[in-house]
């Protein structure tokens, strides 16, 4: 027999990953900018906040205002704990 869990949602189903995790307090975002790894550029934030906050292993856009390359990057926890 499974556990009742109560009412006051302490977890969330993400939907695009299909697994329960536990809410973050309080919300962290990525950097706004990081360095472009080709040019030096600075590399501005492109991606939006999604509704459910920011996880580790979600993915973040990224695009250089000098070489105008594009970084997609994947968060760990320590992007998030900065």
């Amino acid at each position: 027999m499974s556990a009742i869990r109560p009412a006051a949602c302490w977890l969330r189903r993400r939907r695009d990953r299909g697994t329960a995790r536990r809410l973050r307090s309080p919300a962290v975002e990525p950097a706004e900018t990081i360095v472009c790894v080709d040019c030096g550029g600075r590399c501005h934030l492109m991606s939006h906040r999604p509704h459910e906050g920011w996880e580790a292993g979600d993915i973040v856009a990224y695009r250089c205002e000098d070489c105008f390359d594009r970084w997609d990057v994947e968060l760990d926890e320590a992007d998030l704990s900065d």
